[in-house]
């Protein structure tokens, strides 16, 4: 197993036998979440790179950065988006039924008038202007955060047997970030070969000299 947050790199030996060391480290956080890329293993919710409740395993173009892996907070993004549309349909929920039940109390049609004039605009789809929106669930084997299928305004004059509210393009919801209970990793990441390659390329004898010369003036100096 490679030790990613601490990977000593040894470069030759001194008449004193003594090794010049250069030490290469990763946080402890990066460490954790690399440990997957270099060793592989299995990661269980609650594990580093994962949530409480899951591990998130995919999501769409959008929110993928340019190495194929879920884009770097793209799932606390996706949940507000969520947890406001959620938050905003209950709150319009809550509101309906209230004037529902004053249009219930009216005593006379104008009452009953004004309080569906105010009604109309608590309509979801009037409220959200008629967006798709998000919501968090499960669709056959797949969990995670979805975009609902987007719709048409309903007909003016709806007719008994016939469709008034017409699907917009592909009526199915779409999936922005899957979930999975765990997630299996193979080895992809070679650090130490990595590493090496880098040793062998980089650091000559002059450059680490002149690096240790720099790095131990700047200690010396006032």
């Amino acid at each position: 197993m490679v030790d990613v947050q601490s990977l000593a790199l040894h470069k030759g030996e001194t008449r004193r036998r003594r090794s010049d060391v250069a030490e290469l480290r990763a946080k402890p956080e990066q460490a954790k979440v690399l440990h997957y890329e270099v060793d592989g293993g299995i990661r269980r919710k609650g594990d580093p790179g994962a949530t409480r409740y899951d591990v998130p395993v995919g999501a769409n173009a959008a929110h993928t950065d340019q190495f194929g892996g879920i884009a770097k907070g793209a799932l606390k993004k996706v949940a507000k988006v969520a947890g406001k549309e959620k938050k905003d349909r209950k709150t319009a929920t809550g509101r309906r039924a209230a004037l529902r039940g004053q249009r219930l109390a009216a005593t006379s049609e104008k009452q009953r008038s004004r309080v569906a004039l105010r009604l109309k605009p608590l309509k979801w789809i009037t409220k959200s202007g008629n967006e798709p929106g998000t919501f968090v669930g499960k669709i056959g084997d797949t969990r995670g955060y979805w975009t609902r299928p987007g719709r048409s305004f309903a007909a003016p004059v709806r007719r008994k047997g016939l469709r008034s509210v017409q699907s917009r393009g592909d009526n199915k919801p779409k999936l922005i970030l899957a979930f999975a209970d765990h997630a299996n990793y193979r080895k992809r990441l070679k650090f130490a070969d990595v590493v090496a390659r880098a040793r062998l390329a980089k650091m000559s004898t002059s450059n680490f000299s002149r690096e240790l010369a720099r790095v131990q003036a700047r200690r010396t100096s006032p």
